[in-house]
């Protein structure tokens, strides 16, 4: 039973992430450049009200997973009518970058997106940060995406302060 548990987590975690993102097939190889605009992308979490975007300077409480490491699971948001695109073969970069240490970067292409409101929405983003919630608890951290549809792409970036408060 533990290894077929196992060979099915290596097969979805396979086809979450990259490049060569299994939903990202039949899209087209991406521009070489892209026309970058303004205000486009938003970082939040997903909670019982539905997507609230991140304040400047909140505290995020770090999430355990399910294999014991601790991470940051924010959500990215970007606007359709700013975009001007069809919202297919989408490319994001998603990044966190602790104040004490290495940027934890994580890049994916999406074939299609569903529209809510007029934005397009990630899935939540597992950005995994340490094994030790102490070693990051009370340090500041920002959050960067970029997203990138046909030849235009926006960024947005938020500082947090994470915050542990025990399991």
């Amino acid at each position: 039973m533990r290894r077929a548990w196992g060979g099915t987590l290596s097969l979805l975690l396979a086809g979450c992430s990259g490049p060569d993102d299994t939903r990202a097939k039949g899209c087209p190889a991406s521009p070489s450049s892209f026309d970058a605009i303004e205000g486009a992308v938003g970082i939040g979490v997903v909670g019982d009200a539905g997507f609230e975007l991140i304040a400047e300077g909140q505290a995020l409480p770090l999430v355990r997973g399910f294999q014991g490491g601790y991470m940051l699971t924010p959500t990215v948001r970007a606007d359709e009518a700013t975009f001007g695109t069809d919202g297919r073969c989408v490319q994001m970069d998603i990044a966190a970058d602790v104040a004490s240490g290495p940027a934890v970067e994580q890049h994916y292409r999406f074939a299609a997106l569903k529209s809510d409101a007029g934005s397009w929405f990630s899935d939540t983003v597992p950005l995994f940060l340490a094994t030790n919630p102490d070693e990051l608890s009370g340090k500041s951290c920002t959050i960067t995406a970029t997203w990138r549809d046909d030849a235009v792409e926006s960024t947005g970036s938020v500082a947090v302060l994470l915050s542990y408060q025990g399991d």
